[in-house]
């Protein structure tokens, strides 16, 4: 396998990356009776398999079926079969009649468990308590999201029977794509925060209800990775590509940090570097600490057009060329935006429309925010957990997610260190579907 880079960014799309085992030959479609799935075995796959495991030395890669059913081909697509039994879900209607229906009576016994759950996610003392609160969203949306309840059942997952965070059953980011996922069913979307994508793709929505417990996340992950609150600081955005629209959830977090921090007649910048420029050469001599909050391909023709010595300047670079160059991986970035910004703080925020929460690099790892943890997997086995510090596709628990799902499977590859509050991001997985047999565990993967 080729090497992975270690890729930079909010929302870097570099495909292919890690190439994966090729799909069995002349299989498509779904098997005829969905009922005899057995995508995992709830008792033993669960309970052995899908804890992060330490690697072992002598560890030789092996090939393993993830379907133990003779109904269920080797080779198809596990999203393939999830997708094609899920009909009546779409991005349109969210859940089939009868699934509103089934879930109507019960909504109104869900608010003041989801009271109780916002509580417990916005208490300061939610690291001590973070699996145990984990499980209970897991509970609750596995209940009241029509989406995830349904992908639990295909698994063939109990409930009851999850003890463990690790054994929760992480949904595909994908689905994001195809189906309204929402929990709870009271109340519309007061935004749709949309992915920027590329011509002919489709667009990730996430339908987001409570835009206040975003706004009130976003500063707390940018609290629990600086040490400076942002009402002591100017804060300054280059956001061109994304101030355009109106459905970047990107841009809700910077309004809220600039509107936290000390005022500027002028906090958002598209393509006047001049004007940029004067304003941070002003600001240094106030003494005062200055974010600049910047998309990758921006930042890099500013610092090539206006460079200089910026004391006392912070800046997060948030990814995405956006086709305006080669994508760079984190160290040739930071290198070159350093010559260009002499004397900043660099550092990097990693978020997507997905989630909700937010990590920012720090000391060589990116920081997850305190409603945030990251657990590997194996890549090309998405039921199977990876192996702390290893390269491993990355499983997020999005607390602050608690009205969508909390338990996203990326299509990130990265390295995860023990407990999944630091972590890093190698790069993207091939563009080709997760199978779900015939895949290989790669040991050794550089």
């Amino acid at each position: 396998m080729g090497k992975i880079q270690q890729l930079v960014g909010r929302r870097t799309r570099i495909s292919p990356v890690i190439p994966l085992p090729a799909p069995s030959s002349g299989i498509k479609g779904m098997p005829n009776s969905v009922s005899k799935l057995s995508l995992i075995s709830t008792k033993n796959r669960l309970s052995s398999s899908i804890s992060p495991r330490s690697p072992s030395p002598s560890e030789k890669p092996r090939v393993t079926c993830v379907n133990s059913s003779p109904d269920v081909p080797c080779g198809i697509s596990v999203r393939e079969m999830l997708r094609n039994s899920m009909v009546g879900s779409s991005v349109k209607s969210g859940a089939s009649e009868q699934d509103k229906k089934n879930m109507g009576g019960r909504n109104k016994n869900n608010r003041k468990e989801r009271d109780e759950l916002i509580q417990a996610i916005r208490s300061e003392r939610i690291g001590t308590h973070f699996e145990s609160l984990a499980l209970r969203i897991f509970r609750y949306q596995a209940e009241y999201n029509p989406i995830y309840q349904k992908y639990v059942n295909l698994l063939n997952v109990q409930t009851d029977s999850i003890e463990r965070m690790a054994d929760i059953p992480f949904l595909p980011i994908s689905f994001f794509k195809s189906h309204r996922v929402v929990s709870g069913g009271e109340g519309e979307a007061v935004v749709i925060f949309r992915s920027s994508g590329t011509t002919g793709q489709t667009a990730s929505q996430h339908f987001v209800t409570d835009v206040d417990l975003y706004r009130e996340n976003t500063i707390r992950g940018f609290s629990h990775a600086f040490p400076f609150a942002l009402d002591d600081v100017y804060f300054v955005a280059l956001l061109p590509s994304y101030l355009e629209r109106e459905d970047a959830s990107l841009v809700y977090m910077a309004q809220e940090f600039a509107a936290r921090s000390l005022p500027l007649e002028k906090h958002f910048y598209l393509d006047d570097f001049a004007a940029l420029s004067k304003l941070l050469q002003e600001l240094q001599s106030t003494g005062k600490r200055i974010i600049l909050l910047g998309v990758t391909f921006a930042l890099l023709d500013f610092a090539t057009a206006y460079p200089g010595p910026f004391k006392g300047l912070t800046v997060i670079e948030t990814g995405g060329m956006k086709g305006r160059g080669p994508e760079l991986i984190r160290e040739e970035l930071h290198k070159k935006l350093q010559i260009g910004f002499r004397g900043a703080e660099l550092s990097s925020e990693y978020g997507m429309t997905e989630l909700l929460s937010q990590a920012y690099w720090r000391e060589g790892y990116f920081r997850a925010a305190p409603t945030m943890r990251v657990i590997p997997r194996e890549i090309t086995d998405p039921l199977s957990a990876g192996a702390w510090e290893q390269s491993a596709a990355l499983n997020i628990v999005d607390l602050a997610n608690i009205d969508s799902c909390a338990f996203i499977a990326t299509e990130d590859v990265g390295r995860v260190r023990k407990g999944g509050v630091d972590f890093e991001v190698l790069g993207r997985m091939d563009t080709a579907e997760i199978r779900g047999c015939n895949l290989m565990y790669a040991s050794g993967l550089e």
